[in-house]
């Protein structure tokens, strides 16, 4: 129940070194606060553990959650993305490293930088959607939209393979990559087939107006990511019909 009796549990210096920088990640006060202290505490780790893959990775994404917005976190990007670097050359099958180091180059000025990541990244994790989809936001702002398209259609099958595997609604497969894809398709020109796979949100819409009539279900977070609900849907519908609109010109 309290921290002290929480860190004698732990069996090793190192155990207790990231307990403690967990206890001031939920600690109290507000999150930014919580975020910087949680950097801190790892920046610590990593400083004593410095050929800890682990290590290194947990304090990459901890600086990546004290980012502000906009170019004003281009430093920070910077160096949680030299960290996850550093760890992947190391171990070039370690999820996290690839992972982070799309999260921390994913803006114009430094997407060149995770290519070779974003190539590496959907092998090392071929089933999980989430991995399946990142490399596609560098595919996107380095204008390689094949390949864009490619992997998000791929994510897409991924969690529509993962929910039927573990006999999950409709409404948890990653509608994400799927509003992606749709865009990316219109980029390419294939106006028709950008329509056809927007169906699958009418088929999850559906579902979810049924179901919250029905017992007000409530959406938790899944596997691959958030669950999507009646209003999340529709947002989805809305952004898909506008990009078809504006990149087809079908303005009738």
């Amino acid at each position: 129940p309290t921290p002290e009796a929480r860190r004698a549990r732990a069996r090793t210096p190192r155990e207790q070194a990231f307990l403690g920088a967990v206890e001031a990640l939920w600690g109290p006060g507000e999150r930014p606060a919580r975020a910087a202290a949680y950097a801190e505490a790892m920046a610590a780790v990593a400083a004593d553990y410095p050929a800890d893959d682990e290590a290194q990775v947990f304090y990459a994404l901890a600086l990546l959650a004290t980012m502000p917005r906009g170019d004003l976190s281009l430093p920070i990007r910077e160096r949680a993305g030299r960290i996850a670097e550093a760890a992947f050359a190391r171990n070039p099958k370690h999820p996290g490293a690839p992972h982070l180091i799309l999260h921390a180059y994913d803006h114009a000025a430094l997407a060149p930088r995770g290519l070779a990541a974003a190539k590496a990244y959907a092998a090392i994790a071929p089933a999980a959607s989430h991995a399946l989809h990142m490399p596609a936001h560098f595919f996107v702002q380095l204008g390689r939209w094949h390949d864009a398209a490619a992997s998000d259609a791929a994510s897409w099958q991924a969690s529509v393979d993962w929910a039927t595997r573990r006999t999950k609604p409709v409404t948890l497969r990653d509608f994400h990559s799927l509003v992606w894809w749709q865009y990316e398709l219109t980029q390419r020109g294939q106006f028709a087939k950008a329509q056809q796979i927007a169906k699958q949100v009418d088929v999850a819409m559906a579902v979810a107006s049924d179901e919250d009539a029905i017992g007000g279900h409530q959406y938790a977070d899944s596997d691959i990511g958030r669950g999507s609900g009646p209003l999340a849907l529709s947002n989805d519908k809305g952004s898909m019909r506008a990009r078809y609109v504006l990149e087809s010109e079908g303005w009738q």
